[in-house]
């Protein structure tokens, strides 16, 4: 059998969202001590490791979600894609939010600036995830798939 690689790409969002997610909750509600080797290593800190797990999982999401476009451009795969894009960026608010009013019961401390990383990071995912779709569908166009 074979699988295209839009398929497979696609394949690989579904599957490492719901890993990414249950690694970045059980990372956010650890204790700080238990962390800081790992955060101290990423640039920017605790924020930078904020955007960079929330760009993770917004690309994945995005992967798992996005739709081709006939035209393989970046307004058209924005357009074409404009629904998962706008969810995807709520489920990130929403769950950086839900994370953050439930550090404090962690031993953890609740701030706004990782909640903005948090959507930082989404945007980033995304970005990174339309081109990544779109370098797909020319890649598949290229080989006739």
């Amino acid at each position: 059998m074979k699988y295209s690689l839009s398929t497979l790409l696609r394949w690989f969002g579904m599957g490492a969202t719901p890993i990414l997610l249950v690694f970045v909750v059980i990372l956010s509600l650890t204790p700080p001590s238990e962390i800081v080797g790992v955060v101290s290593k990423v640039p920017f800190g605790d924020k930078g490791a904020h955007a960079i797990a929330y760009a993770a999982i917004a690309f994945c999401m995005l992967c798992g979600v996005g739709v081709n476009s006939k035209e393989n451009t970046i307004k058209s795969t924005i357009r074409r894609n404009r629904r998962q894009l706008i969810s995807i960026m709520v489920l990130i608010f929403i769950i950086g939010g839900i994370i953050e009013l439930v550090q404090p019961l962690f031993l953890r401390g609740a701030e706004w600036a990782d909640l903005i990383a948090d959507c930082i990071g989404g945007i980033l995912g995304i970005s990174l995830g339309v081109v990544v779709i779109i370098g797909v569908q020319r890649w598949e166009q290229k080989r006739g798939n």
